[in-house]
């Protein structure tokens, strides 16, 4: 009796351990989460919820600034068709890299705009390759290399940089 007792809390033992590691993870990945939706809003050319990604306090700087544009998403959509010469893309993104920053390299992001009183205590440098391709004919692709720094403020993620970026497309030579 006593074995199969022990046999039983071990099992209950392991099986919390599994789901509290598989919670943590989640919760881990949820500063993709910006990212993920910036790409899906200039995809669907929603200037709202593009600039939605970005954190309040640089979305303020931007908003004074003589590059605002309250379409940014559509703008930026239009110029990557003209860059792929074609009227209609698909934009796409995939996660090269990510790692964590130290606090010295947080406090270099809270210079770019950010005040020391957001206190953000985690932030992730993520690069990005950015692709895109035409809708009619998907074998002509364009990407870019991109690095965006995320960060985590008032409990939630956010992209910390303008959210006017530089956009260099390169055409893709399959062979």
């Amino acid at each position: 009796m006593k074995k199969l007792l022990c046999v039983v809390i071990s099992m209950i033992f392991a099986v919390t351990c599994f789901c509290s590691c598989k919670d943590e993870e989640e919760i881990d990945l949820q500063y993709e989460v910006p990212v993920e939706t910036m790409f899906e809003a200039l995809d669907s050319r929603d200037s709202d919820s593009f600039l939605r990604c970005f954190a309040t306090p640089v979305l303020s700087v931007y908003e004074k600034s003589a590059d605002y544009d309250e379409n940014l998403a559509l703008t930026i959509y239009k110029k990557l068709c003209e860059t792929a010469g074609t009227p209609d893309i698909v934009v796409n993104h995939k996660v090269n890299s990510k790692r964590e920053l130290s606090q010295s390299e947080i406090n270099e992001l809270i210079g770019d705009g950010l005040e020391p009183r957001h206190n953000i205590k985690k932030a992730f440098e993520m690069k990005v390759r950015v692709i895109i391709f035409s809708v009619a004919d998907k074998n002509v692709t364009y990407s870019q290399e991109m690095t965006l720094y995320v960060g985590k403020l008032s409990g939630n993620w956010y992209v910390c940089q303008s959210p006017v970026m530089e956009w260099n497309l390169i055409k893709d030579v399959k062979g």
